[in-house]
């Protein structure tokens, strides 16, 4: 039996080609964006969900998933070290998951947190309306 050899570029025009296929594919149980989900009460972001991975490129190449999720993280980081708000979240790379929820705040807190958290919100809207296959944004207004 002879082998061929699949030189690096050939396998990942092979492997693009095959994830091109399953993303044309109608399956339910295959999940091939990142989920963004606002949730807003009187004008104001209270929490925060994302999951999933965008799929754009190969893992560590992505250059949609890290634009997302470096906006994601730092709003995140800006709450909790700029804003000093005490809050808790919850992530998990393998699954592409980043939540957070805001906790009740005095005026100058929730001030601050509105700057931080709708600059973060313009960001993701902008990587949605340029990546809308990859990127799924749902803001709830409550």
């Amino acid at each position: 039996m002879r082998r061929r050899f699949i030189a690096p570029l050939e396998m990942t025009k092979i492997f693009m080609s095959s994830l091109s296929e399953a993303r044309s594919a109608k399956r339910e149980d295959l999940i091939i964006m990142t989920k963004v989900l606002i949730n807003k009460k009187d004008g104001h972001i209270i929490s925060v969900s994302a999951r999933g991975h965008t799929d754009y490129a190969l893992e560590g190449e992505d250059i949609v998933c890290a634009a997302l999720s470096s906006v994601m993280q730092t709003a995140l980081l800006g709450l909790l070290s700029v804003a000093k708000i005490q809050m808790s979240f919850e992530r998990d790379e393998e699954d592409g998951l980043l939540k957070f929820d805001i906790p009740a705040l005095d005026k100058q807190q929730r001030h601050d947190a509105d700057m931080i958290l709708d600059t973060m919100l313009a960001g993701i809207v902008d990587l949605h309306e340029n990546f809308s296959k990859f990127i799924g944004l749902k803001i709830v207004k409550g």
